[in-house]
């Protein structure tokens, strides 16, 4: 009799314990979506979506679906379309083809060379470095503002298009305040303020390379590249 009653308690436990542990892998990828999400929100001072989180326990592996950085991304709605979408549409605004210019067709090699050094900063950094890097956000508000009359003034046609610029009016001021913030917390050694202090020096440098190379190849002496967007002439 005792040994039924501990065998049935014996299978009792087994299975409320295998339920728990279906329940557990069930609500796992849920769980660990929205701890995802809240730390990647927290780190970034941004809003984050994700719409799924696969995960593969027993292989050591993890999907994710439609990560998308709210500012940039947008989140699928026309309410908050996203930078890339609105720089698409400045791009059309000045007559240009949205799908090339989201291909990168024409782009300049030292453009391209630029953006590349600002993702190996990124990528390869520390994520106080990454982080130091965007305080040339603590001074684009003025410049937008000025950059946006002046495109008005002289371009009216790029009037529709302008709403990227509008957009970094509130968000640029909020980006850089997380920035400064985060590097002055965790910049706490010499040689911590030192990596924030380079990594701003060289996201200048990869600003400026860019504008010497619209210059060179636009301005003077106007030498575009081979392979590099060549303005059409009007009525050509």
């Amino acid at each position: 009799m005792n040994r039924r009653r501990v065998l049935r308690h014996a299978a009792i436990t087994a299975t409320v314990l295998v339920a728990l542990v279906a329940i557990t892998l069930a609500a796992l990828p849920g769980i660990a979506r929205w701890l995802l999400v809240s730390q990647l929100s927290r780190t970034t001072g941004r809003q984050v979506t994700l719409d799924t989180l696969e995960l593969e326990l027993f292989k050591g592996r993890f999907g994710l679906r439609s990560l998308r950085v709210i500012d940039h991304d947008g989140d699928g709605t026309a309410n908050n379309e996203g930078g890339i979408k609105r720089w698409l549409k400045l791009a059309e605004a000045a007559g240009l083809n949205a799908d090339e210019v989201r291909a990168g067709t024409g782009i300049l090699p030292a453009t391209r060379f630029a953006v590349n050094e600002y993702l190996n900063i990124v990528r390869n950094g520390s994520l106080l470095e990454a982080v130091a890097s965007s305080l040339t956000e603590l001074f684009s508000r003025d410049l937008i503002s000025l950059r946006m009359e002046k495109m008005r003034q002289h371009y009216p046609w790029l009037s529709g298009g302008l709403d990227y610029f509008e957009a970094r009016l509130t968000q640029a001021p909020e980006d850089a305040k997380f920035a400064i913030t985060y590097v002055y917390e965790h910049a706490k050694t010499r040689a911590e303020q030192e990596l924030a202090i380079q990594a701003l020096r060289d996201k200048c440098d990869i600003l400026w390379a860019q504008l010497d190379a619209l210059y060179f190849a636009y301005v003077q002496p106007g030498w575009p590249p081979p392979g590099a967007f060549l303005m059409k002439e009007e009525g050509a």
